[in-house]
Protein backbone atom coordinates (compact mmCIF):
# COMPACT_ATOMS: atom_id res chain seq x y z
CA UNK A 1 0.00 0.00 0.00
CA UNK A 2 1.34 3.44 -0.93
CA UNK A 3 2.00 6.15 1.62
CA UNK A 4 -0.51 9.01 1.54
CA UNK A 5 0.88 12.37 0.54
CA UNK A 6 -0.26 15.93 0.06
CA UNK A 7 1.15 18.69 -2.06
CA UNK A 8 1.16 22.13 -0.45
CA UNK A 9 1.53 25.49 -2.20
CA UNK A 10 3.03 28.12 0.11
CA UNK A 11 3.62 31.79 -0.65
CA UNK A 12 6.65 31.93 1.67
CA UNK A 13 8.84 29.23 3.17
CA UNK A 14 8.16 30.08 6.80
CA UNK A 15 7.59 26.91 8.77
CA UNK A 16 5.48 26.67 11.87
CA UNK A 17 6.71 25.15 15.11
CA UNK A 18 6.39 21.40 15.37
CA UNK A 19 7.09 20.75 11.68
CA UNK A 20 10.57 19.42 10.96
CA UNK A 21 12.35 19.57 7.62
CA UNK A 22 12.43 15.75 7.61
CA UNK A 23 8.62 15.64 7.30
CA UNK A 24 8.55 17.63 4.06
CA UNK A 25 10.26 17.62 0.68
CA UNK A 26 10.74 20.74 -1.45
CA UNK A 27 9.73 19.99 -5.06
CA UNK A 28 9.77 23.19 -7.12
CA UNK A 29 8.96 26.88 -7.23
CA UNK A 30 6.53 28.47 -9.67
CA UNK A 31 5.09 31.97 -10.08
CA UNK A 32 2.49 31.31 -7.36
CA UNK A 33 4.89 30.10 -4.66
CA UNK A 34 6.73 27.05 -3.35
CA UNK A 35 5.49 23.46 -3.71
CA UNK A 36 6.22 20.93 -0.96
CA UNK A 37 5.40 17.24 -0.65
CA UNK A 38 4.21 16.45 2.90
CA UNK A 39 2.26 13.88 4.88
CA UNK A 40 -1.43 14.53 5.62
CA UNK A 41 -0.60 15.34 9.29
CA UNK A 42 1.91 18.00 8.32
CA UNK A 43 -0.51 19.39 5.71
CA UNK A 44 -3.03 20.09 8.47
CA UNK A 45 -0.38 21.97 10.46
CA UNK A 46 0.49 24.08 7.40
CA UNK A 47 -3.16 24.75 6.44
CA UNK A 48 -3.30 28.32 7.90
CA UNK A 49 -0.34 29.49 5.81
CA UNK A 50 -1.04 27.45 2.66
CA UNK A 51 -2.51 28.82 -0.55
CA UNK A 52 -3.63 25.38 -1.77
CA UNK A 53 -3.40 21.81 -0.46
CA UNK A 54 -4.06 18.94 -2.85
CA UNK A 55 -3.44 15.25 -3.33
CA UNK A 56 -2.73 15.87 -7.01
CA UNK A 57 0.46 17.55 -8.23
CA UNK A 58 -1.31 18.41 -11.48
CA UNK A 59 -3.69 20.82 -9.70
CA UNK A 60 -0.74 22.71 -8.22
CA UNK A 61 1.10 22.92 -11.53
CA UNK A 62 -2.00 24.37 -13.21
CA UNK A 63 -2.93 26.72 -10.34
CA UNK A 64 -3.34 30.33 -11.44
CA UNK A 65 -3.65 32.99 -8.78
CA UNK A 66 -6.54 35.43 -9.22
CA UNK A 67 -4.80 38.80 -9.56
Amino acid sequence: MRKKKRYVLLKELKFTEGVSNDDMQFLFQNSSGYVLKVSPKVAEKLRPSAILISGSIRKLKLYKSAK
